[in-house]
């Protein structure tokens, strides 16, 4: 290879897909040592492994995060901002993995896990000191957390709790709302209309939508606002069933995206306000059959946090009342 030459490590099958722990443990060291060959003896991964996980990760974001010179490795635009994500994620990840950690021996011993359902993004910024004050309060139950996308995966984790962004139809289920939250439109960096106060359906009645999996008919209607489009389905762009694959919808493939109101520029995309749109609502469900007294003081515990903590997450509203919908 030339000195000066360019090299585009791409790779060239799985677009959409969700990215692993594995290549986003792969990717950040790359992203920080910009040299192979340290950021592969930092790993304990042989050089070539390290550029075969590269190269999946591109293959699945559809996209070139780095360019390799003879002399250097740098990151593309795409990789700039993937890596403070990434970094997000592999944080997440870990508080979630130290939550279920524990020996074998006491396994064998202790009580029933809890499981903890969360439709992303959870409680925002209140999600981890909520799941603290659980592990503080119970610290002889062991807490799983699961991580999925819309509220009818309850009963496919088996779950005993579960923080919803999603509307709940199920009557196995008892709903306890928490905090509002303004939907909003996630637009591509550069959109037309990207730098409107607000936006109505009808100002993108003409444009390509993310869509979520027809496997879960209720969140892709909910998320799709179906009910403001008079009847009409509106133009389907992309297809996507996680936070991730969202994001290559919107970034890589140039749909518009319903979502949750943020800080208006999120790099490559843009959020705008949602001028027609019910906010969301955040909220516990748990099985409408379960008197656990350790289910009921996660209720307990959550509307008691949410109004007190209020202040790390200034974009939800708490709601007054913990009634069951």
């Amino acid at each position: 290879m030339g000195t000066g030459h360019v090299t585009r490590i791409r790779g060239t099958a799985g677009g959409g897909a969700s990215p692993t722990g594995n290549e986003l443990r792969g990717f950040v060291p790359l992203a920080e040592e910009l040299h192979f060959g340290r950021a592969a003896d930092r790993l304990g991964v042989a050089q070539s492994s390290l550029s075969e996980t590269i190269r999946r990760l591109e293959g699945k974001l559809d996209a070139v995060l780095f360019e390799r010179t003879s002399r250097r490795v740098e990151p593309s635009a795409a990789g700039r901002r993937l890596l403070p994500m990434a970094r997000e994620a592999l944080a997440a990840m870990s508080a979630m993995q130290e939550l279920d950690v524990r020996p074998a021996e006491a396994a064998r011993t202790s009580p029933s896990p809890l499981r903890i359902g969360i439709e992303v993004p959870g409680v925002n910024e209140l999600t981890g000191p909520l799941l603290q004050a659980l592990r503080r309060r119970h610290p002889a139950t062991p807490i799983a957390v699961h991580e999925f996308s819309c509220a009818h995966g309850f009963f496919d984790h088996d779950l005993d709790v579960a923080i919803v962004r999603t509307p709940v139809i199920d009557e196995r289920l008892e709903v306890h709302p928490l905090a509002s939250q303004d939907r909003a439109f996630i637009l591509p960096a550069g959109h037309p209309a990207a730098d409107a106060d607000r936006l109505s359906v009808l100002d993108l009645q003409d444009e390509p939508f993310v869509a979520l999996d027809e496997r879960a008919p209720v969140a892709r209607a909910y998320w799709l606002a179906l009910e403001r489009w008079g009847g009409e389905l509106p133009r389907v762009g992309a297809r996507a069933f996680t936070a991730t694959e969202i994001q290559v919808g919107v970034q890589h493939l140039g749909a518009v995206a319903i979502g949750l109101s943020a800080p208006r520029d999120q790099g490559a995309m843009t959020v705008v306000e949602a001028a027609d749109l019910s906010p969301n609502t955040v909220a516990l469900a748990v099985r409408a059959d379960d008197g656990r007294p350790i289910v009921e003081d996660v209720v307990r515990l959550a509307g008691d946090l949410v109004p007190r903590l209020a202040h790390l997450a200034p974009e939800l509203t708490p709601l007054e009342a913990l009634e069951p919908a």
